[in-house]
């Protein structure tokens, strides 16, 4: 009994196998002899709207199908991302091109890293393929230093692969002494927020001639990069210039 089912289910497999090849041979060797119908080449339609690049498949008497979605950093959604068979390709008019349209690029979810310390918030973002954006330190009695206090975008926001998030970071209690940031080789348009960013503020600025330096980079600030000092501490620097400072 059993070798008759086998023996049946061969057939059939076969059969199967024989139509499949049969439909090949009629669609790509026989057809073009019996049916004598002009060939054209797949036209550029990639990055299109649909409906745009249906129009110019019909133009040249081919058919669109839509078949599949995929995201694409590169591609506008609801246009065309990929095409089968392939542009630039020879068929005969009235084929169908199956088309894949773009879903736009990829969102991520932001996760939740406010109350962990700096260095776990970064590596939840790396892991939701999102990145640090601005780190900004605030005084708190009431939170431990290094962790952070707010984010921005909140959580379960959605942002595109690598979108920054903003910390807000305790530093302590306002009465502990502050780090004073590294500004040498800063520019002295990007200092005073970075001051703010610490809690620390710009002092005085006084200039050096530098011609081999772009002027306005900070060159030498008071009190150095890691002191430890009180909240809201002015910050000395000296900047580059092109030109000798005017005599008063």
């Amino acid at each position: 009994m059993n070798a008759i089912f086998a023996r049946f289910s061969f057939l059939i497999a076969g059969a199967i196998l024989g139509g499949i090849l049969f439909v090949f041979l009629l669609d790509v060797i026989l057809m073009p002899f019996i049916v004598d119908v002009q060939s054209v080449r797949i036209p550029k339609i990639i990055g299109m709207p649909v409906v745009q690049a249906t129009k110019k498949l019909e133009q040249w008497g081919l058919q669109a199908v839509v078949a599949d979605s995929a995201f694409s950093e590169k591609i506008t959604e609801g246009s065309i991302l990929s095409l089968r068979p392939a542009t630039g390709q020879r068929v005969k008019q009235g084929r169908a091109v199956t088309l894949t349209i773009s879903r736009g690029p990829r969102l991520y979810t932001v996760p939740t890293v406010k109350g962990s310390s700096l260095r776990e918030a970064k590596l939840k973002l790396e892991a939701s393929i999102l990145t640090v954006g601005q780190i900004r330190y605030v005084s708190s009695d009431n939170i431990p230093k290094t962790v952070v206090i707010d984010q921005s975008p909140i959580a379960k926001s959605m942002l595109n692969k690598h979108g920054e998030v903003n910390l807000y970071v305790s530093s302590g209690s306002e009465w502990d002494l502050k780090s004073t940031p590294h500004l040498i080789n800063a520019s002295v348009k990007d200092v005073e927020d970075s001051l703010l960013k610490y809690e620390m503020l710009l002092g005085k600025i006084s200039e050096t001639v530098k011609n081999d330096i772009p002027p306005g980079t900070v060159l030498e600030q008071k009190p150095r990069a890691g002191i430890k000092t009180p909240r809201f501490t002015p910050i000395d620097l000296v900047i580059t210039t092109f030109t000798e400072p005017e005599r008063r």
